[in-house]
C-alpha cells in the first residue's frame, strides 16, 4: 500500500517518468532536475536586464525570429538579436525611454513536448518615459526548441498594450 501511494504522488508531481528512469544503484538525490523549456527565455530577460548580451544570445538558436512593437518588427536570422538589440536601442533613444527592465509573471499558458515548447507569458516593461515612471503591460509568445545542446528560444513575440 505504501509503494501504492508513493507511486500516486510521484505521478501526482510529474515525476514518474524521471523516477521509472533511475536505476535501484543511481544516486537519485544528487541528479539534477531537468531543466525548464522556459529557462532559456528567464535567462534572456534577466540577461536582457543586466545588459549582458552575450548572456542573451546564449539563450537562441543558431536563427531565432522575433517579433516587438518597435520597426522593424520583427527580425529573423543569425543576427536577429544584434538586429534587435540595436533597433531597441534607436527606438528608446528617440522616444525618450530609459531605465527599462522586464519582469515576467508564470506562464499563462503552455504546450510542452519532446522537443518543441509553446508558453504564453504575461509580463511588465518598467521604464521611464522622458522621466516619468511608466509601465507597459503584454504578453509573450514563446517557443523553445530542444536539441543535444539543451532548450533554447526558436521564437518570441511581443504583444504590449497602452503604457501607463
Amino acid at each position: 500500500m505504501r509503494t501504492l501511494i508513493i507511486g500516486f504522488l510521484l505521478l501526482a508531481a510529474g515525476a514518474l517518468p524521471a523516477a521509472a528512469a533511475t536505476t535501484p544503484t543511481q544516486d537519485t538525490a544528487a541528479a539534477a532536475p531537468a531543466p525548464s523549456p522556459l529557462e532559456p527565455f528567464d535567462r534572456f530577460i534577466a540577461a536582457v536586464n543586466k545588459g549582458d548580451m552575450k548572456m542573451a544570445a546564449a539563450a537562441f538558436t543558431a536563427s531565432p525570429s522575433m517579433i516587438d512593437e518597435f520597426p522593424s518588427y520583427y527580425w529573423q536570422g543569425a543576427g536577429a538579436l544584434s538586429a534587435w538589440v540595436n533597433d531597441f536601442g534607436a527606438f528608446s533613444q528617440a522616444s525618450g525611454q530609459t531605465d527599462g527592465q522586464m519582469h515576467i509573471d508564470a506562464p499563462s499558458y503552455s504546450v510542452v513536448g519532446d522537443t518543441s515548447a509553446y508558453y504564453v507569458v504575461p509580463a511588465h516593461y518598467i521604464y521611464k518615459d522622458r522621466g516619468k515612471p511608466a509601465v507597459e503591460d503584454g504578453t509573450f509568445a514563446v517557443v523553445t526548441t530542444r536539441d543535444e545542446a539543451g532548450w533554447k528560444i526558436a521564437s518570441w513575440a511581443w504583444a504590449g498594450t497602452t503604457p501607463k
